[in-house]
């Protein structure tokens, strides 16, 4: 209930801060185009479901990624993870369904070292050789991972032996993770500032990040060790990777990778205040609150970056390089997320109408004025270009 409310406050808050006056919907999520990328089909001879990767302006028609794809667990995770959400909320049985479906397109992509492939081809054959779609600890496997975690309530009633399936899933791949590398607790010099290296590609927050949010639904569930010493390790190198403090740059960011933050994908704070509360360990929340607190305004400010790296000057950090396009929803969803999550950590009204109007973003609140972000069909388009052209192809990646 407290989540409904919560989202009900974030709508409110929504329309308030972009300057619509009059609320006629509950909201503004619409699944029109997301149903449209979606395509049930058959792989390995099981029923499954993708979600197209592209979808290219002016007729939105399926648009494969040449030498990868048309589809690819990095989306169709994701998306399983919406249609569960959307279940939830709505009560809508093809929500779970579709959902169910896309678990099973996971599920046939698992190799036998327990890791993930990627991509599946328009002849519905994996994927196997592509650099992004091998079977490894990647991106793509955190978010297999996610996605099957979060399924698990959900399936534990109504289909216990689906349920059952997945947890023995996760728990090859919590294996194969473990087995995988044996770096912590080292840390290194890394142009100056001591990094750990036992995050994913050594110095990758921000895939630690997914790989936090993935396990703990899991964990809630299933008496995992492992995947919990899996989960702590990764948070606390992410608590390493942050840099600055609340008067000095680049006041509290958790960095990407190395001396490099990225906007996309860059749920650290997210996953921090998961952690946090799923191991009352106080130092998480705090960890996540100064970045929410002091990074995300200055950020606000700058009208957004793409991207920036740091270098040390000095006793000080210095911003070394920044771009600032292309922006995309992927950069700006992990910011809405973690400032809901601080605010209902703390109530303290400043973070919900910071995830509000960093949502506006998609609503115009932008350095284009442009509206990203379409209630009536349900699309989003691809990101901004520069400061005045956005892209008008909507993919599955923004739509989600």
């Amino acid at each position: 209930m407290m989540q409904k409310i919560l989202l009900i406050l974030f709508l409110c808050i929504i329309f308030s801060a972009c300057g619509k006056e009059n609320i006629d919907q509950f909201t503004l999520v619409n699944t029109a185009h997301l149903d449209q990328l979606y395509e049930e089909i058959t792989v390995n001879n099981q029923p499954a479901a993708i979600i197209h990767i592209y979808a290219e302006y002016p007729e939105y028609k399926h648009t494969e990624a040449i030498g990868e794809g048309i589809a690819c667990i990095d989306d169709i995770a994701r998306a399983a993870v919406f249609y569960l959400g959307h279940y939830k909320y709505t009560h809508e049985r093809k929500s779970l369904e579709r959902a169910k479906k896309l678990l099973n397109f996971i599920l046939t992509m698992q190799a036998e070292n327990g890791f993930f492939y990627n991509f599946i081809e328009k002849n519905h054959q994996i994927n196997k050789t592509h650099v992004n779609s091998e079977a490894r600890a990647d991106w793509w496997t955190w978010r297999a991972l996610w996605a099957l975690s979060e399924a698990l309530p959900y399936f534990q009633i109504e289909n216990p032996s689906f349920t059952a399936e997945i947890e023995v899933r996760i728990k090859e791949a919590v294996k194969a993770i473990s087995n995988f590398e044996k770096q912590y607790p080292k840390t290194t010099n890394f142009e100056g500032q001591i990094l750990p290296t036992w995050l994913p590609a050594k110095f990758a927050g921000d895939q630690a990040a997914v790989l936090v949010k993935a396990l703990i639904p899991y964990s809630r569930i299933s008496s995992d060790p492992q995947a919990e010493n899996i989960i702590r390790q990764m948070a606390g190198g992410i608590l390493i990777m942050q840099q600055g403090d609340s008067n000095h740059f680049p006041f509290n960011a958790f960095m990407s990778w190395g001396n490099i933050w990225h906007a996309y994908g860059n749920s650290q704070s997210d996953a921090m205040l998961e952690a946090g509360q799923f191991f009352n360990e106080q130092r998480y929340n705090e960890a996540a609150l100064k970045e929410i607190r002091n990074f995300y305004p200055w950020l606000r400010k700058t009208n957004y970056l793409n991207y920036f790296k740091i270098k040390l000057h000095g006793d000080s950090l210095v911003l070394a390089d920044k771009k600032q396009f292309e922006q995309i929803a992927y950069g700006i969803r992990p910011m809405v997320f973690a400032s809901l999550g601080a605010y209902q950590l703390t109530g303290e009204e400043f973070y919900a109408q910071q995830a509000a109007e960093t949502a506006c973003w998609l609503l115009g609140k932008n350095i284009t004025g442009k509206v990203l972000y379409d209630p009536q069909n349900g699309r989003c388009y691809d990101g901004i270009n520069s400061a005045d052209q956005i892209s008008l192809n909507s993919g599955a990646e923004s739509t989600i």
